[in-house]
């Protein structure tokens, strides 16, 4: 995977700063060990899990929902019939959080 930059001889990028807590915050949620690593080297691996993410969501938007999704959201109810993987998504784990709190 391709990060491009203005310039890779930017003063930042060659910073020994510490990652901030939370640079360290976040890719400690993504599983990303943080041990050892700069402020430059912590946001360039922010950037590069950021990108990745807003690819998965753009094919997701393109792609038609899965045969799972299509089952899923029949069984509770709910026309999929023109809905994308993302918006299938999103709709399942809405139904899911609404069925969470009418279950606490």
């Amino acid at each position: 995977f391709k990060l491009n930059y203005a310039s890779a001889e930017s003063p930042w990028l060659n910073s020994h700063l510490p990652p901030t807590e939370g640079q360290i915050s976040f890719l400690e949620k993504k599983n990303i060990d943080a041990s050892g690593i700069t402020k430059a080297q912590a946001s360039l691996k922010i950037r590069e899990v950021v990108a990745k993410q807003r690819k998965h969501y753009r094919q997701m938007s393109s792609e038609p929902a899965t045969i799972k999704q299509t089952y899923f959201l029949q069984a509770v109810g709910v026309n999929p019939r023109g809905m994308t993987k993302l918006e299938a998504t999103k709709a399942i784990a809405q139904i899911k959080k609404e069925s969470n709190v009418v279950n606490a």
